[in-house]
């Protein structure tokens, strides 16, 4: 009984890899579309922003407050209520890039599962960060996974059918 239940588990663990094997592989075919998603997430939600604070500088001599930012935010913006003017001393514990300047400024941007950014004295976004090398680390982790599950499964399966002997 125990030696069928082995063996049974054994067959869970292959299928399992399986499973994360077949996910390595989403993981790549979904790359070019995050990359496309990414673009499209900053051209849509952070350039409008960004643009603002770049034009209302020129045409005030400085950056907009963030009462200035918020009715901005909510007159001109389409679904920008996650978007945020970072201004010096002000950067997120996650900020990525250098300590904002006197007179720079970045954006924050939710984007529902992580923040994005941009900053004006490096003049970057993280959304142009995501490339192919990230979609490729991610179906190597998931062929990882099921390498593990299929040894797992192997040696645990080799073990029920020497102990029948």
């Amino acid at each position: 009984m125990v030696r069928i239940s082995l063996k049974i588990f054994s067959f869970l663990l292959w299928l399992l890899s399986f499973v994360f094997f077949c996910c390595g592989v989403g993981v790549l075919w979904q790359t070019p579309k995050d990359i496309e998603k990414g673009v499209l997430f900053r051209d849509i939600s952070m350039n409008s922003a960004v643009d603002f604070v770049n034009n209302f500088n020129v045409n005030n001599g400085r950056l907009p407050t963030d009462i200035e930012f918020e009715y901005w935010k909510n007159s001109n913006a389409s679904d920008n209520s996650a978007i945020f003017l970072v201004t010096r001393g002000q950067a997120p514990d996650d900020w990525p890039f250098d300590e904002i300047k006197q007179g720079g400024f970045g954006v924050s941007a939710w984007r529902g599962d992580w923040n994005e950014y941009y900053s004006s004295d490096q003049n970057d976004y993280t959304a142009d960060n995501y490339d192919w090398l990230e979609g490729i680390k991610g179906m190597l982790l998931m062929w990882l996974v099921s390498i593990i599950f299929y040894v797992i499964g192997t040696r645990l399966y080799n073990q029920t059918v020497m102990s029948n002997d």
